[in-house]
């Protein structure tokens, strides 16, 4: 219901914004299922999504509501499309296995299982680092520092779950898609939750 609320709203102020989305997405989705085509393969599926989630996403909607883009929602939507492809990274990474032998082109079956943890720890550095220049920006005020230590330990406690992960078939590689995702949902929302706090604080 939120979401067709959402795009009713951002149909009714830029309707062609909308519709071009929507043909891009048609495309794109005809694009990766064509076995002719075979996009799905080479690997650049972790690019549309970092950037359809991410700054794409964000531009977007700005662009709807604001009719402008403020460069300070960049690190936004950085953010959001670092922590959508990370949510990537780790199920293909789950998967790795069925890749490798169908020899399915992602990022993580190139590199393999034991390399795809740094790329899976360099995702969490830049979520990471985006978040804090979000949390200290002109945007935020000081006391929102304690709302990053629950989250600190959930980086902690993901990057302690992957390394400890020695290969697709550990159990501890079980239910870490889920992690990513909560990590995912609760970076937003506590952003949402400082910002309105600070806005009402002022």
């Amino acid at each position: 219901l939120g979401a067709a609320v959402s795009g009713l709203i951002i149909f009714v102020s830029q309707p062609e914004l909308l519709v071009l989305a929507s043909l891009m997405a048609l495309a794109a989705a005809f694009g990766f299922s064509s076995v002719r085509l075979g996009l799905k393969t080479l690997g650049i599926g972790e690019m549309i999504v970092f950037v359809s989630l991410g700054p794409g996403l964000v531009y977007g909607l700005s662009k709807a509501v604001l009719n402008h883009f403020d460069i300070s929602l960049l690190f936004l939507g950085l953010l959001m499309g670092t922590l959508s492809s990370l949510v990537m990274q780790v199920r293909n990474w789950q998967q790795i296995f069925v890749a490798s032998r169908f020899k399915l082109g992602t990022f993580v079956s190139r590199l393999g299982f034991d390399r795809s943890k740094y790329f899976i720890h360099l995702h969490l550095v830049l979520a990471s680092a985006y978040f804090g220049v979000l949390i200290y920006s002109d945007r935020f005020a000081a006391w929102a520092v304690p709302a990053v230590i629950p989250l600190g330990l959930l980086v902690y406690r993901f990057v302690q779950q992957v390394n400890e992960t020695a290969s697709p078939f550990s159990s501890k590689i079980l239910n870490l898609d889920r992690r990513a995702v909560r990590l995912h949902q609760l970076m937003i929302v506590t952003l949402i939750l400082v910002f309105e706090l600070t806005m009402r604080l002022k």
